[in-house]
């Protein structure tokens, strides 16, 4: 269910019609592969080992993973960290709808500002929670770095747990289809096909991390407007938007 914005284009959303049939046929199918199962198998063994809580951004992984923690039948605090006026807006409709789903999930919030050194930066969460072990949902696909380290540690390193270590692409926009689960508005603002939606990211606007495969023109295209009011109010002279 992906989220409607004005700044997407017709060509747009004709491409993303195309990519959502997709995903839902892929999603049927994999349904049936059993590692939906071992996910929520991983977050249940990590729940019971003591207290934790999971990282939340309201991309594609976070959302599946905010819908795993939902059904697995334990309670776990997720933490969404904000970061004030730079937060990508589309986070917060694709929050509303998984919290209309999900009203008794212990879910929280931390604005720690625009500063991009705090994007890193999860002690606010530990102080919120109390806890030094979290879940996350980073995949295996993502970076040959974590390929190596999941290879290497598992998903289950006991300080930390990756329950989607081994989904792909496919798997994850498979299971927001077929759970009809909102997708954020950032993966069709694909430039009529210019842009591919894996590399598009959703967290925050501006910031020097994460600026290869065009992120910045890509930027300029979708969110001029809010780039240019975060660089009048100075943020570009703290986190290098130009």
């Amino acid at each position: 269910m992906l989220i409607p914005s004005p700044r997407h284009r017709p060509e747009d959303l004709a491409l993303w019609r195309s990519l959502e049939i997709a995903d839902r046929l892929h999603g049927e199918r994999w349904l049936r592969s059993g590692k939906i199962e071992q996910s929520l198998d991983a977050i249940r063994e990590f729940a019971a080992t003591g207290p934790c809580y999971a990282g939340i951004s309201w991309g594609k992984d976070s959302t599946v993973l905010f819908e795993l923690l939902a059904v697995s039948g334990v309670s776990i605090p997720t933490i969404w960290l904000r970061y004030g006026k730079a937060t990508n807006p589309g986070c917060a409709v694709v929050r509303d709808v998984m919290r209309q789903r999900w009203p008794n999930a212990d879910y929280r919030e931390i604005d720690v500002g625009e500063s991009e050194a705090m994007r890193d930066d999860f002690s606010p969460a530990v102080r919120e929670t109390g806890a030094d072990r979290y879940l996350s949902g980073i995949r295996a696909e993502e970076s040959a770095i974590r390929r190596m380290s999941l290879r290497h540690l598992g998903m289950d390193t006991g300080k930390t747990c990756r329950p989607l270590a081994w989904w792909k692409q496919a798997d994850i926009f498979g299971f927001l289809a077929v759970n009809d689960l909102p997708v954020h508005q950032n993966y069709a603002m694909l430039g009529g096909g210019r842009w591919e939606r894996r590399h598009l990211r959703t967290a925050s606007i501006g910031g020097e991390r994460g600026i290869e495969r065009g992120r910045r023109q890509w930027e300029r295209e979708y969110y001029g407007d809010l780039m240019e009011e975060l660089e009048r109010e100075g943020y570009s002279k703290r986190t290098h938007l130009a």
